[in-house]
């Protein structure tokens, strides 16, 4: 169990930070909140993060490699 949650915790690390901080931003926040709320505030955080430069980069590279 514990190297598969050391596998886990590597995956998540690997990830841009500020996608990680949003994601638990909203994780927390769903606790206290109804499903059309999470929804919106879920698409509010995918615009935001879409904004990221980080978001650009990652979507370029995917571009490339289906190019090739």
């Amino acid at each position: 169990l514990m190297s598969r949650a050391r596998a886990l915790a590597g995956e998540i690390a690997g990830k841009p930070a500020h996608s990680v901080r949003l994601t638990k931003l909203l994780l927390r926040q769903a606790r206290d909140m109804g499903l059309e709320g999470f929804l919106d505030l879920s698409a509010a955080l995918q615009a935001v993060s879409h904004a990221e430069p980080a978001h650009h980069e990652a979507v370029a590279r995917y571009i490339e490699r289906l190019r090739r």
